[in-house]
């Protein structure tokens, strides 16, 4: 009997050690897998990354770290899910520096006027001495077209960090497109004055591309690619302007970038969405049919190649490319474009009722309602 009692006091003591242990178990495993993805998201390994943060999730779903990680992997693919991560950051750890980032955001995937933006940058209030403050109400006055605001801010920016090229830049880029001609020739001489700075390239480029002035971007992108801080979308920016161009060196670049986008699933997808931009569609899809099966189907590639054939009316083929599997993050999204394919192959009850499962995946987020609205409204619905 003593025996018995010994072995029964044992296995609860065991039983409670597991217990108490659990929580720290649990603990360590969300910080290395944290750090892991991290790690792996500073490496430019966006796959691992996007695997560890998710485990990280499923143990806390209010890792902030992880969280962040997704907000980033988002914004690689061009994902409104991006904003959904950062406000999710904002409310875990409701920092200053937090509620800004969110309202950067916003004032990427919002629509005019930009009211999330608005509000947290209203909320937070005017800080005369926080130039991330000055700097995201400047994009805002901008996006809004209250140039004189936009300045405004930008020169508080600068005489709070006035050894930063970068504001100084940033006013430039505004004066360029100055009205008067003076003003814009005058910010023109001072960013080519900076020709070394791939920032001051990059607005010169935009600037002439905008004009449908190839021969003069095309100087500056060559330029800016031999920078070697230069990146993959300025080489995405050099196939536009050689296509703008008409110019002879469009192909064998093209081939160069599907070369090195053949192994990176988020460079495969800029580079299919730039050409259905460009009305090279069915070139994109033609190459994405090229590259291993597993990696046609690893987000967020179906998303651009649903572009492609969106904008080609390719709807049979979309419809089976929509229905092959589900968009982790943004299947709201898949369940409208397949609402349009059914629709403009006449299923229209079909139609109705993926139009039904969009609304309740995208309900629970204003930000993923927005994007839905945006899309029925382009639409003309």
């Amino acid at each position: 009997m003593k025996k018995i009692i010994i072995v029964a006091v044992l296995l609860v003591v065991g039983a409670v050690g597991v217990w108490l242990g659990l929580p720290a178990y649990r603990a360590g495993k969300e910080k290395k897998f944290a750090a892991q993805a991290m790690a792996a998201l500073v490496n430019g390994e966006n796959r691992k990354a996007l695997l560890s943060a998710q485990q990280v999730l499923v143990l806390n779903s209010n890792n902030v770290t992880a969280c962040r990680v997704m907000a980033e992997l988002a914004d690689l693919s061009r994902s409104p899910h991006a904003l959904v991560w950062r406000r999710r950051v904002a409310e875990i750890e409701p920092t200053r520096s937090n509620k800004l980032v969110f309202a950067a955001s916003a004032l990427r995937y919002e629509q005019p006027p930009f009211p999330m933006a608005a509000q947290t940058l209203t909320e937070l209030g005017e800080s005369t001495n926080e130039v991330a403050f000055q700097l995201v109400s400047a994009q805002l006055a901008l996006k809004q077209n209250r140039i004189a605001d936009g300045e405004k801010h930008l020169q508080q920016a600068i005489r709070l960090e006035p050894a930063n090229e970068s504001h100084r830049i940033n006013l430039g880029v505004i004066r360029l497109e100055s009205r008067d001609p003076a003003v814009a020739a005058v910010a023109r001489a001072e960013l080519e004055q900076r020709a070394g700075n791939a920032q001051a390239l990059r607005a010169l480029l935009v600037h002439h591309t905008s004009r449908r002035r190839f021969a003069e971007a095309e100087q500056y992108s060559a330029a800016l690619l031999k920078l070697t801080n230069s990146a993959w979308s300025d080489k995405l920016e050099h196939l536009t302007v050689l296509r703008g161009a008409q110019s002879p060196q469009f192909d064998p670049f093209l081939a160069t970038l599907q070369r090195d986008a053949a192994t990176n699933v988020f460079a495969a997808s800029e580079l299919v969405t730039r050409l259905t931009e460009l009305g090279a569609a069915t070139n994109a899809v033609d190459w994405v049919k090229s590259l291993p099966a597993a990696m046609q189907k690893e987000p967020p590639l179906p998303v651009a190649v649903a572009s492609a054939y969106f904008s080609t009316a390719r709807w049979r083929e979309l419809e089976e490319l929509l229905n092959a599997r589900e968009w982790p993050e943004r299947d709201f999204m898949r369940k409208a474009l397949l609402t349009f394919a059914v629709r403009k192959q006449g299923g229209t009850d079909a139609a109705a009722a993926h139009w039904r499962d969009a609304l309740k995946l995208a309900g629970e987020r204003p930000e993923l309602l927005g994007s839905l609205a945006q899309m029925a409204n382009a639409w003309g619905w």
